[in-house]
């Protein structure tokens, strides 16, 4: 038989992942949002096949996130939340985080080929969509993480390779951000517990 503690704790979870479901939504709302402006900022210098071809990547990787979403949504509201229900919803708030990194990602790597007077314009909207995406996952600590991960690495090989001495420091920084999220997302979860 289940002790007190035990049933607190799957309370606990049936909760978070109740909140991660509601969340994932907006997640991917950001995510075209910060789309949107990345490509409207491409357009005036970099209107090219790349920007077509992500765009489509893009807008596939959204569509079909957002379906996934609205399939677990449909099956907590008809089924309500159970333990494998918190399983699927927490693998697919892994799964929209490297559909997200991987479209950042993408979008460094053509931003990396296609140097222009604005490049650092396009590189702090990446860097934006990053420092946004970990926040949005913090319900699921390695979603946020793997998140912020796919998206900042790019960018860290990008500006150490472009030979800025200012390398170093965008480096550091990436450290210091991923640490920070991860200690500040371990002390969120231990008060929700």
């Amino acid at each position: 038989m289940d002790t007190t503690e035990e049933l607190a704790a799957q309370s606990t979870r049936f909760e978070i992942a109740q909140l991660l479901l509601e969340r994932l939504p907006i997640c991917i709302g950001v995510t075209a949002g910060f789309c949107l402006v990345q490509a409207f900022a491409w357009v005036s210098n970099l209107f090219s096949w790349h920007l077509i071809a992500w765009s489509i990547f893009s807008i596939t990787l959204l569509i079909g996130s957002w379906l996934l979403v609205r399939r677990l949504s449909e099956t907590y509201k008809f089924l309500g939340m159970n333990v494998r229900l918190v399983e699927d919803i927490n693998n697919l708030a892994v799964v929209l985080s490297i559909a997200m990194g991987l479209i950042w990602s993408s979008a460094s790597v053509i931003q990396f080929f296609a140097q222009s007077s604005d490049h650092w314009l396009y590189f702090s909207i990446i860097i934006g969509a990053a420092a946004s995406s970990g926040i949005l996952f913090n319900y699921n600590i390695r979603a946020s993480l793997i998140c912020v991960a796919m998206v900042l690495l790019p960018c860290t090989i990008q500006v150490y390779l472009s030979g800025h001495e200012s390398g170093l420091y965008f480096t550091a920084f990436n450290l210091i951000y991923m640490a920070t999220l991860y200690l500040v997302m371990i002390q969120l979860h231990q008060l929700l517990e």
